[in-house]
Formats: structure tokens, C-alpha cells, sequence
């Protein structure tokens, strides 16, 4: 199971629902307005402790898999963009806050 977080702009609205049908299927509908001419990054916290980046592209329907970033100890049970979309913020089944970087994809720091 994967928990979905998006980064909001200014150029689109992106509506995601995730339907988790089994343990280790996660089907994802995504609809994006208003169309061509942008990127949208989508963030995943999934149950192997990794957090995955997407994007959304306009006028293309779904979400494309861009990279999958550093793994957490355990599972990953939340992740959330900084507004400025320079971090992912993951709390992982380990008690930790993890400040990961979308560009390198590695650990920035852990807060106990």
C-alpha cells in the first residue's frame, strides 16, 4: 500500500485516488485540469519503506514513475512536500521524521 502525497502549483488542480484491492496490488486514478504544458510531482510512502516520486503530466492521463528515493527502516507511512518542493518529509514505522531531497535522492536528516 502506497500513501500519496501531491505538490501543489499554481498552473493545475491534481484530484489522486489510491484503491488498494490487495496487500500488493495499489491501482492509482489520477485526472489532471487543466491540461497540456506542465509537470505535476506525486510523492508515495509505501509499505517497503520507500518513498517513489511520480509526475503528472498534462493532457496525458496517469501518473509516470520518475525515481523511487532513500529507503527507510521499516515502512514508510507518510510523506508530504515542502511548499517550495525542495524536500519530501517522510515518518517512517521507525518513530522518525525522514527530510529526504527529490533531486539526489538521499537522507538530508533524521529527527528522532
Amino acid at each position: 500500500m502506497c500513501h500519496l502525497a501531491t505538490l501543489s502549483t499554481s498552473h493545475a488542480h491534481t484530484h489522486v485516488r489510491a484503491h488498494t484491492h490487495t496487500h500488493t496490488h495499489t491501482h492509482t486514478r489520477t485526472h489532471t485540469l487543466p491540461g497540456a504544458g506542465f509537470a505535476h510531482p506525486l510523492a508515495a510512502s509505501c509499505d517497503d519503506g520507500s518513498v517513489r516520486v511520480f509526475h503528472v503530466e498534462g493532457g496525458e492521463p496517469g501518473a509516470h514513475y520518475s525515481r523511487t528515493l532513500a529507503h527507510l527502516q521499516g515502512r514508510a507511512l507518510a510523506v508530504a512536500w515542502h511548499p517550495a518542493g525542495s524536500a519530501l518529509v517522510a515518518g517512517g514505522a521507525d518513530g522518525c521524521i525522514h527530510v529526504l531531497d527529490p533531486s539526489s535522492g538521499g537522507c538530508v536528516c533524521v529527527c528522532v
